[in-house]
């Protein structure tokens, strides 16, 4: 992967390129500059990455929608969509069999990370995308305090345990 830094004075933040198309959307966070601007170690305002199609669709859906995830919950708290603009496959050399874009983001003002221990709840019940959360929380983790707490906590997102992970907005999984 390259990083490309363009001068401040043409764009505040910076342009990842050469992403292999078949970086999948859960690897993809990892060339992201660091999104918690309490530590200024990046404060980059916008990230242009040029991927999939398929990978920006599925890194800006929609909460209750079939693509979003754990790491889409994850971009929704640090980012917002700016643009998404379609790459011809004869961009390239050979031409690609999949469609690219150009995916602009720009960082929130009061942009937010999960906590370790809610992506790794958030990606153990992903994995189970078809069950509701209440029963795969308590297979997944037996007894654990913090997720029963969380269970509990969803109502004030108009939820119960019986919703599917893809329904919980990206701020509920905040209280884990």
């Amino acid at each position: 992967m390259k990083e490309l830094v363009y001068h401040r004075s043409l764009l505040p933040g910076r342009a990842y390129g050469n992403l292999k198309d078949a970086v999948g959307t859960n690897d993809i966070t990892k060339y992201f500059p660091n999104i918690n601007p309490k530590g200024q170690k990046d404060p980059s305002r916008y990230v242009l990455n040029r991927l999939q199609r398929e990978a920006a669709e599925r890194l800006t859906a929609d909460v209750g929608t079939g693509h979003w995830s754990a790491v889409t919950a994850q971009v929704h708290l640090a980012f917002e969509k700016v643009k998404v603009h379609p790459v011809p496959a004869q961009s390239f050399n050979p031409p690609p069999k999949v469609d690219s874009c150009s995916l602009v983001l720009r960082r929130r003002p009061d942009a937010r990370r999960l906590s370790p221990r809610a992506r790794e709840v958030a990606r153990m019940l992903f994995t189970q995308r078809r069950k509701q959360v209440g029963s795969a929380a308590k297979k997944l983790f037996p007894g654990a305090a913090d997720v029963t707490a969380w269970l509990a906590d969803l109502p004030r997102y108009g939820l119960t345990s019986l919703a599917r992970p893809e329904a919980i907005p990206a701020e509920a999984w905040l209280t884990l």
